[in-house]
Formats: C-alpha cells, sequence, structure tokens
C-alpha cells in the first residue's frame, strides 16, 4: 500500500489530484515563458515538467526533492545531508518562482529561519516565493492515511505563523498568507504563505 501511494504521488495523474491547485497558479499569476523556477518538496517529481509544459518554459526549472530519508537531491541526482550544503547550491542562481509544498512544517525554528533567508536571497527583483502546508486536522483517518508518506509533524495547526515570523526575521519586503485552492486530495486545507520583493 506504501509503495503504491508513493508511486502515486510520483506521478503526474498524482500531483493533478494533490497539488491541482499549484499547477493552475503560475498561469494565474502570468509567469512568462523566460521565468526560472525552482521548485522544493516531497512527492512533486512530476510537478516541473507539468508547469513546464503547461507554461511552455524556455528554461528548464530546477527541482529539490526531499526524500524519504529528508536528504535533498538537485537535478544531478546529488544528496545534501543539511541545509547549510543546499543553501550554497540555491544560491548560485537567481530565481523568478519559488514552489516549496508540504515541507517547512518538517523544519525546526533555526532551520525555517535559514531555508526561508536562503530561498529570499535567490529570487530576482519581483521574484516570487509560493510556501503550502497541511493545516492540522483532526480527521483520524487522514492523518493515519498521510502518516506515512508525511510525517504527523506537517499538521500543524497555523503553519502560516511560523513562517511569517522567520520572514520578518530575513526582512522580506513583501508577505502575505493567501488560500489557494482547489486541492482534490486529500481533503484537507491547506495554509498557504506568498513572500517576495515588490516592483521597485
Amino acid at each position: 500500500m506504501h509503495k503504491l501511494f508513493i508511486k502515486l504521488l510520483n506521478s503526474q495523474f498524482g500531483q493533478f489530484i494533490f497539488n491541482g491547485a499549484i499547477i493552475r497558479l503560475p498561469e494565474e499569476m502570468h509567469v512568462a515563458e523566460q521565468s526560472l523556477i525552482l521548485n522544493i518538496g516531497q512527492y512533486q517529481k512530476k510537478l516541473l515538467p507539468i508547469l513546464k509544459n503547461r507554461i511552455h518554459l524556455e528554461t528548464q526549472p530546477h527541482n529539490v526533492v526531499v526524500d524519504e530519508k529528508a536528504y535533498y537531491i538537485d537535478s544531478n541526482k546529488m544528496k545534501y545531508k543539511n541545509l547549510f550544503e543546499l543553501s550554497g547550491l540555491i544560491e548560485l542562481h537567481k530565481f523568478d518562482l519559488v514552489l516549496c509544498g508540504h515541507y517547512t512544517n518538517l523544519l525546526n525554528n533555526d532551520e525555517l529561519d535559514l531555508f526561508v533567508k536562503t530561498i529570499y536571497q535567490s529570487i530576482n527583483d519581483e521574484g516570487i516565493i509560493v510556501i503550502w502546508n497541511f493545516k492540522q486536522t483532526n480527521n483520524r483517518f487522514f492523518r493515519k492515511f498521510l502518516n506515512f508518506p508525511f510525517s504527523l509533524e506537517n499538521f500543524i495547526k497555523n503553519p502560516n505563523e511560523r513562517i511569517l515570523e522567520a520572514a520578518k526575521k530575513s526582512n522580506v519586503e513583501f508577505m502575505t498568507e493567501v488560500s489557494i485552492r482547489p486541492f482534490l486530495f486529500p481533503f484537507i486545507n491547506r495554509k498557504a504563505v506568498i513572500l517576495g520583493k515588490p516592483p521597485k
């Protein structure tokens, strides 16, 4: 059952039902074909190819996958043991859009501060960061069902509070909570924030 669910999450169909709202997001935000995109998250290998085809991106997007052992893997399959090693990779580029799903709840406060600081430094002027997480749920079925691909630590009452606090520490110029929907499965609300640099 576990392997089948992971296989579904890593398929294009799985991304459509699991992150469908994100697939539509770049079109709603009028992301240009010349944009450079970074995606960071769990079980989202097929998300960027879908976005690339829908937006007709001219530049290959970058993908950092958080695997089951919490390592970070870039497009070259290199493993990074911690956020400090990953930050060096991200800071080499300037991105127009950074997507991060179902991940930041797994970080402690110090790790989250470093993560937000790093990805904020990696975006261009007018760049945008979209971070979304599961909202806390009391539904026992979904908590048990999702615990084996996602840690129960992913279900925090208000995950946006920690992100916004970390953003303030990094002097992020623009930050706001947003409602992104629909997520077709699981039937658990997501909480999302947008961070960025406003036009000069």
